[in-house]
């Protein structure tokens, strides 16, 4: 049994080696992982024995807990994060999914890609139409992902049996793993193809981003979101806070507000930085506050980097003026 700081570094050095894999190397049909006959294979894949890699599937571990809804009246998150060799096996799954390459509309789990780049995609004056889809982990079942490792990737139905159990928690994806934002999209890959399609012949551009649906163009109609709708709701898939903007319209996607041909920041998130700001200015914060504010400024400074400047500015003059004191 693992201790938590013992957790923190096994963690730290995981996200290390999936931050230098060689991301889209080659095409699903490329991938080592292309019709493995047997586990022994899978195994070294994983650099796990054959015994590790049972005793994953058989008795996986995870640490189970809520996280606190911000809105009012909202259940809490529950997050299943995966430990000790439950933890590894993830993480040495999805540097191999990351190897293969991704379409361009998928703008989650992705190098050089994110929620700006996502936003980018659709700037402009078109309509938009966006929809999320409801708990998209806890809704792509062990039988989606067995279906994608037998079907797609041509497995063995027992080995397929054997690593859908090992990368799912109570008969789904686990919430709180570096494997489900990939294993996600190639699980209903199909699906989503099936969508981009829908959307290209009406001439649109759609893109996704974890749960996140975006399409933007002359014909992104609400029509056209309930055809997008249904092929989700076919496959046990349920979406839910529906969002639509007419010609010309601001609109939030993924965390930003598109205006014309400019992404700004939105207003909440401005005022959660300078409210940071301004305790940092009376009271002072303590060293986990100043660091999510450091990260709000960064995160901030990819949407709209000249209208961050001055926020960042005061930050680094308090920081360095508190220092001083």
């Amino acid at each position: 049994m693992t201790t938590n700081k013992q957790h923190r570094l096994q963690k730290l050095a995981l996200k290390r080696e999936l931050r230098r894999n060689s991301s889209g190397k080659y095409a699903l049909e490329a991938s080592p992982l292309w019709k493995l006959r047997g586990p022994k294979k899978l195994a070294t894949l994983l650099n796990m024995s054959i015994e590790e890699v049972h005793s994953v599937a058989k008795v996986p571990a995870y640490h189970c807990f809520d996280v606190p809804s911000k809105k009012p009246g909202k259940e809490p998150r529950h997050v299943q994060e995966p430990r000790e060799l439950t933890l590894h096996l993830h993480y040495q799954f999805t540097k191999l999914l990351d190897r293969i390459v991704r379409p361009e509309f998928l703008h989650s789990a992705t190098k050089k890609r994110s929620h700006v780049t996502n936003a980018e995609a659709h700037l402009g004056t078109d309509p938009v139409v966006c929809t999320d889809i409801q708990k998209f982990y806890e809704n792509t079942t062990r039988a989606h992902v067995k279906a994608f490792l037998r079907v797609d990737l041509g497995w063995p139905i027992d080995l397929a049996g054997l690593m859908a159990d090992a990368l799912t928690v109570d008969g789904h994806l686990p919430t709180g793993s570096s494997v489900s934002p990939l294993l996600s999209y190639f699980t209903h890959r199909r699906l989503f193809g099936e969508i981009e399609k829908l959307c290209l012949d009406k001439g649109c551009t759609v893109t996704l981003f974890v749960d996140d649906i975006t399409v933007s163009g002359k014909h992104a109609t609400v029509g056209l979101l309930h055809r997008i709708k249904r092929v989700l709701w076919h496959a046990g898939l349920v979406t839910h806070e529906d969002r639509s903007a007419s010609t010309g319209s601001p609109v939030i996607i993924t965390g930003t507000v598109r205006e014309d041909t400019e992404l700004r920041l939105r207003n909440k998130h401005r005022k959660s930085i300078v409210g940071l700001l301004n305790k940092l200015e009376a009271d002072g914060l303590t060293i986990e506050d100043q660091k999510s504010l450091a990260a709000k400024i960064a995160a901030a400074k990819c949407v709209d980097e000249v209208g961050t400047a001055p926020l960042k500015r005061k930050f680094l003059d308090l920081s360095a003026s508190n220092k001083q004191k």
